[in-house]
């Protein structure tokens, strides 16, 4: 019996990975949702003995980043599980990989993404030794003309890491072989079921323009949706935004009146202190400035045997 285990990757997909990463000027983290698909083939050999051959690819769909400066590990590589649950919501259970994108030319696997891995493959559904992780590093030409983008995909199994081979799905691919079609989505059998087509009456351009048009008018119905939702995003992000820049001008106006307090408070207390003094025989007030006394008395001045004059403190006995 042979077993293999590949990762295929749809073109969309893999675009909208590179520009997410690509429009970070750090690094990137977030994860890869698709599903496991597992195909057992029989063949007989020459000699009339059975071979099962067991193929199981991980097909990635979509990617979902995480926003920046956000962190679902801490320093030591500890994972919070309610954080991870709170953001990914209903699409948990679609989980099949986590990603980490860095700027820069060579990438290796650290010490505290291997510990992320083991926690992030006993989480969710998928068994640990098919969980994989995606590896992206990109560079730049001088002029940055050029962009050229590296991508692996690794996964633990029997107490070492090892690469697993990468398949792009794109319109390049070769028509020389048999390929096996892939399933199609909820979405796309719930248009061709509401159409209640019957393929045994009407003709196969007749089926196929039906078909087409339900699908345009179901694409135009989500981009409403979702520019509503982008432009609600916006304005969320706007509100935010300003709230914070309300927060640091109110932050640094009481800065500084605490400053202006302490500083007026230290005045009051180093400002000479005035009274006034009546003068009997001439009926005049005079000010008398008092200053506070300070614990250091003035030295005294004695004179020496020789005639000169020696400086000394007196001592306060206590």
């Amino acid at each position: 019996m042979v077993e293999t285990l590949s990762v295929s990757l749809q073109g969309p997909a893999f675009s909208f990975l590179l520009y997410e990463n690509l429009k970070s000027k750090f690094s990137q983290e977030g994860f890869l949702l698709g599903e496991f698909v597992e195909k057992e083939t029989k063949t007989i050999t020459d000699n009339d003995q059975q071979q099962i051959n067991i193929a199981r690819t991980i097909r990635i769909k979509c990617a979902v980043p995480c926003p920046q400066f956000f962190r679902f590990y801490d320093g030591v590589g500890r994972i919070n599980v309610e954080k991870i649950r709170t953001f990914l919501g209903d699409l948990a259970p679609k989980v099949v990989a986590w990603y980490k994108y860095k700027p820069s030319s060579s990438f290796n696997i650290t010490f505290r993404e291997k510990i992320i891995h083991r926690q992030l493959a006993e989480l969710f559904n998928l068994p640990p030794e098919f969980f994989s992780c995606c590896l992206l590093i990109s560079e730049s030409s001088d002029n940055n003309s050029t962009h050229s983008f590296t991508q692996t995909f690794m996964r633990y199994c029997n107490l070492k890491y090892e690469q697993l081979p990468l398949h792009i799905i794109n319109l390049s691919d070769e028509s020389k072989t048999y390929k096996t079609p892939e399933q199609t989505s909820e979405t796309f059998r719930d248009i061709v079921s509401a159409l209640k087509l019957n393929y045994k009456k009407s003709q196969g351009i007749n089926v196929i323009t039906k078909i087409q048009n339900a699908l345009q008018k179901h694409t135009e119905q989500v981009v409403d949706e979702l520019a509503e939702v982008e432009a609600r995003l916006f304005q969320l992000e706007n509100e935010v935004r300003h709230r914070k820049e309300a927060a640091k001008k109110d932050l640094s106006a009481s800065n500084e009146n605490q400053l202006n307090d302490v500083a007026m408070d230290t005045d009051s207390e180093m400002s000479p202190v005035t009274t006034p003094v009546k003068n009997s025989g001439k009926g005049k007030t005079n000010s008398v400035n008092r200053t506070p006394k300070r614990n250091s008395q003035s030295p005294a001045k004695k004179t020496s045997p020789g005639g000169r004059e020696i400086l000394t403190r007196s001592k306060k006995k206590v």
